[in-house]
C-alpha cells in the first residue's frame, strides 16, 4: 500500500469502491467472475436478440493492479415460432401478447407493499451534518456531469461497514469481519434494490479535520484513481443511481468512510424467498418502460470470519462480485413459440408471468441451483429500459 503525503501529516489511504454486480445471465456454466460480461437473453419471439448487458464496474481503488477488461459475452438464444413444439424445446411467449394465464392458477397477490422490518440508521448531531456535507460534494460532482441529485436513504449496512473498518482498523475492504459482502449487509438491512459501494479511509499520524478529509477522499475517487479505472467516478456518475446510503465512522486521527449508491426501481408485495426447493416472488417496476428479462441467481458459500490483516493486505477483499452464476429463471410459456437454444443453467418456472397487468410474478423448483447446500443466494432481477439492460436487484437469500 502506497504512502501519501500532504503537508506535514502522512495519510495512509487505501480506497476500494463499488463492485457492480451484473448478474448472471451469461449462456454459460462457468462461474461469473469479478471481469465477465452476463448476456441477457429475451424471451420474444419476433425480436432481435436483446442487448447484452455490459460487465457491471469492479473496482479496487488504489491497489497495484487494475480490473481485466470485459470478455466479449455469448450471444443470446434465439426463439422462433413453431406450431407444434419439437421434442427437446421449450415453449416462449409470443412477444406481441401477454402469456395468458390459466384460469385455474391462483392470481399473484399484489397488495399489500412489502415494507421491510429493518431498522433504519439515523445520523444525528455532528454526523448528520458531515452526512449532509459527503452529500453535497456527491450532488455537486453529478450535476456538473449533468445527472440528476441522489437523496440520502438509511440502510444501516453503510455505517455498519465504516464503524466496522474503524474499530477493527482495516483499511478500505469491501469485505467485512464477518465476511458478508456489501449486497449481503444490504439485504440484512432491509434493501430490496441493488447496490453499488465504494469505500475509503484515511489515517494520520495527528489530528484530523473530518470535513477536510472527506472532501479530499471525495475528490480522490473522482479523480486520482479515475485514470486506473477504479471505478470509483463511474459509480459517483451512474445515471441509475437514485439514493445513497452513507456510513462515516471516524476519530482523531482517521476516517471510514463507505458511499453505497442504490435505485429505487422495484417494488415488491412478496419478496423472494426459498421455502423448501420452491423460490418464489411477486413485485413489479415502478417505471412503466422496464420490463422483467430474466431471475438470475448468483452463490457464495457461507461467509466466514476474516481478520483485519487479510482485509488490509489481500486485494480479493478490496473488490466484490456476486459469486457463482448458477442459473437464470424464465417463465412458464403456452404452445406455439419454442427457444431454439438456451444457457444450459435455464430454469423454466413452474408458473407465474414476467408481465400480468404490470406485475411479474414468479414460482419455481430451483432443487437443482439448492444442490450447492448452504450458502447465500443471491436473487438479481434484470431489466430492460429500451436495449440496455440493468440489474435491479441484488437480494440475497441466506440458506442454512
Amino acid at each position: 500500500m502506497g504512502q501519501l503525503k500532504s503537508g506535514w501529516r502522512k495519510k495512509v489511504l487505501l480506497l476500494a469502491a463499488l463492485c457492480l454486480i451484473t448478474i448472471p445471465v451469461a449462456c454459460s456454466a462457468a462461474p461469473l467472475t469479478d471481469t465477465q460480461s452476463p448476456v441477457i437473453s429475451t424471451i420474444q419471439s419476433n425480436m432481435p436478440p436483446a442487448t447484452n448487458t455490459p460487465a457491471q464496474t469492479i473496482v479496487s481503488a488504489i491497489t497495484t493492479t487494475p480490473p481485466s477488461p470485459s470478455r466479449s459475452p455469448s450471444p443470446s438464444p434465439t426463439p422462433t415460432a413453431s406450431a407444434t413444439p419439437s421434442p427437446g424445446t421449450i415453449p416462449i411467449p409470443p412477444s406481441t401478447t401477454k402469456t395468458p394465464t390459466p384460469a385455474a392458477e391462483p392470481l399473484p397477490a399484489t397488495s399489500p407493499v412489502f415494507i421491510p422490518t429493518a431498522t433504519p440508521f439515523k445520523p444525528e448531531g455532528t454526523q448528520a451534518e458531515l452526512f449532509q456535507y459527503m452529500l453535497g460534494l456527491i450532488n455537486s460532482d453529478r450535476k456538473a456531469a449533468g445527472l440528476n441529485p441522489v437523496v440520502l436513504n438509511y440502510n444501516a449496512a453503510a455505517q455498519q461497514h465504516a464503524q466496522d473498518m474503524l474499530d477493527k482498523n482495516y483499511q478500505a475492504a469491501h469485505w467485512g469481519t464477518d465476511g458478508y459482502k456489501p449486497y449481503m449487509r444490504y439485504t440484512l438491512a432491509g434493501g430490496l434494490n441493488y447496490e453499488k459501494e465504494n469505500s475509503a479511509y484515511s489515517s494520520s499520524s495527528a489530528a484530523i479535520d473530518v470535513k477536510d478529509e472527506i472532501k479530499q477522499l471525495q475528490y480522490k475517487m473522482m479523480y486520482d484513481d479515475a485514470a486506473s479505472n477504479w471505478g470509483h467516478k463511474e459509480n459517483i456518475l451512474n445515471k441509475w443511481h437514485k439514493k445513497v446510503n452513507l456510513g462515516i465512522a471516524f476519530n482523531t486521527n482517521t476516517v471510514g468512510l463507505v458511499q453505497q449508491f442504490e435505485g429505487d426501481y422495484v417494488e415488491f408485495s412478496r419478496p423472494p424467498a426459498i421455502t423448501g426447493n420452491m423460490l418464489s416472488l411477486t413485485g413489479h417496476f415502478l417505471r412503466a418502460d422496464i420490463k422483467l428479462n430474466n431471475i438470475s441467481i448468483a452463490y457464495d458459500s457461507p461467509p466466514q470470519p476474516l481478520t483485519s490483516a487479510q482485509l488490509t493486505n489481500d486485494p480479493q477483499y478490496h473488490r466484490y462480485g456476486l459469486g457463482d452464476r448458477l442459473g437464470m429463471i424464465f417463465p412458464p410459456a403456452p404452445a406455439g413459440q419454442l427457444y431454439s437454444s438456451l444457457p444450459a443453467n435455464a430454469i423454466v418456472a413452474t408458473r407465474g408471468n414476467f408481465d400480468y397487468n404490470g406485475w411479474f410474478y414468479i414460482e419455481t423448483d430451483i432443487s437443482q441451483i439448492l444442490s450447492k447446500g448452504p450458502g447465500v443466494y443471491t436473487v438479481v432481477l434484470v431489466g430492460l429500459a429500451g436495449s440496455e439492460s440493468i440489474n435491479m436487484t441484488n437480494y440475497s437469500i441466506f440458506v442454512k
